[in-house]
């Protein structure tokens, strides 16, 4: 019966009969009684009126046909990884088991607080009766990778100098490894040892994967600088004459050859402030400073000279040749003959040579470059009857005594009509005055040349 280690067995009972008549029919176990599980002999009895006896009987045999039970099996569970292990111990409350009749044994495949690879595991636990009646089940048991790969002897970020002549540098160093707790799938970099990197900071990535998808990443700056300085050739020395007259000319300066393993960035002279040093170069040599820049900030100078020759009189004694003098400004040259003036005939002493020195005739003070009684006449007129001034008061100064006046008219009348003396230097031709500091002065014209 369901549940029970027996079974109620029922049969139709049997009689009893005799020639003569039945005394007694008896038997072991009604119909509808219990029986265990197993074989049990149903014995009848009878005996007659007169003593005769007789029995009989049958087995019933009841059979366990009921599987065991197993009882509280757990639910299928799931678990990471024990840290480091591609594996976890994994534990549960085992399951019990029960029978109608009894339980002869209960096994598992694992145990509580088994280990369990990463992955899933079928745990089956099997149970037998005492009469051969099995039955099992089974949860699963599912182990998942949740750790990540390790990125192992990752290098430090790293500094290079460019290779010579290149904008980059070739980069080595030792690669990294991998290492998970289970097993790595791929290691794989943006750049491998050894790579040529541009000048700048690049960064240099690792990936790694394990065989469950777990990723690790890791990274280092690789930085390649430039100390390179730029290439800066000038063109050769330039020698050149000045501009007759002056203490300059204009020079046409090359460009520089420059060149760079990156870039230039700029290219000036300390001349213009610019790339082109063209331009006026006085007397003498000018040292033009060329400065070559990269891109990043290296830069180059180099030096050019520039000779400008002048002719080398120097009649002042001063160190520097006369043209420069005159052209600077610091000698005069009031006649244009290339010479200072400092240099010049002086006859006066009045510190302008001669030959810039205004010339008169003395005694003609109309400028008509004759000498006679119009001139008289003139300073009369001047004098005494608002007449126009002689145009150079020198000339008037017959005499020579420092002043215009009437002594001047009776000296020009006494010259012509008496054989008095004549005029004083300069005298009857054109000339200049040699009593310069008498305090006139000749601004006019003289008609002189």
């Amino acid at each position: 019966d369901r549940g029970a280690c027996s079974a109620a067995v029922t049969w139709t009972a049997p009689s009893s009969s005799d020639n003569c008549a039945i005394a007694t029919l008896t038997t072991s176990h009604e119909p509808g009684s219990i029986f265990d599980v197993g074989t049990t002999t149903v014995t009848y009895s009878t005996t007659d009126i007169h003593g005769n006896g007789s029995s009989a009987s049958f087995d019933v045999t009841v059979t366990d046909d009921e599987d065991p039970s197993i009882n509280d099996l757990p639910a299928s569970m799931s678990q990471t990884n024990d840290p480091g292990a591609c594996s976890a111990a994994v534990t549960w409350t085992a399951p019990t088991s029960s029978d109608n009749c009894a339980v002869a044994s209960l096994t598992t495949s694992h145990e509580p607080g088994s280990v369990f690879d990463v992955g899933t595991t079928t745990v089956t636990y099997s149970t037998t009766d005492i009469h051969g009646n099995g039955s099992s089940a089974s949860f699963d048991v599912t182990v998942t990778d949740d750790e990540d790969p390790s990125i192992n002897d990752l290098p430090a970020s790293m500094s290079q100098t460019n290779d010579p002549g290149a904008c980059s540098a070739a980069v080595t160093w030792a690669a990294p490894t991998s290492s998970d707790n289970c097993a790595i799938a791929t290691l794989t970099t943006s750049h491998e040892p050894g790579s040529t990197f541009d000048v700048g900071t690049t960064t240099v990535t690792y990936l790694t994967t394990d065989i469950y998808g777990n990723l690790a990443s890791g990274s280092f700056d690789v930085t390649v600088t430039d100390d390179e300085a730029p290439s800066l050739v000038p063109s050769a020395d330039i020698t050149a004459d000045a501009d007759a007259g002056t203490c300059l000319t204009t020079v046409t300066i090359p460009a520089p050859l420059i060149d760079d393993n990156c870039g230039t960035a700029s290219l000036t002279n300390d001349q213009s402030g610019t790339d082109d040093a063209s331009g006026d170069y006085y007397y003498g040599t000018t040292t033009i400073v060329w400065t070559l820049t990269d891109i990043h900030g290296n830069s180059t100078t180099a030096l050019q000279l520039v000779t400008i020759t002048v002719p080398q009189v120097d009649c002042n004694a001063n160190g520097n040749p006369d043209v420069c003098d005159i052209y600077e400004g610091s000698s005069t040259d009031c006649d244009g003959n290339g010479v200072p003036d400092e240099c010049d005939l002086d006859a006066n002493g009045n510190g302008v040579p001669d030959a810039c020195d205004p010339q008169f005739k003395r005694g003609d003070s109309n400028s008509d470059l004759a000498i006679d009684l119009a001139d008289g006449i003139f300073i009369l007129y001047a004098l005494y009857l608002n007449g126009p001034q002689p145009p150079c008061a020198d000339a008037a100064d017959a005499n020579d005594d420092s002043g215009v006046d009437i002594s001047d008219v009776i000296y020009i009348l006494g010259w012509q009509f008496q054989g008095g003396p004549p005029p004083p230097a300069p005298g009857l031709d054109c000339g200049v005055d040699m009593t310069f500091d008498d305090g006139l002065d000749c601004l006019g014209d003289t008609g002189c040349p």
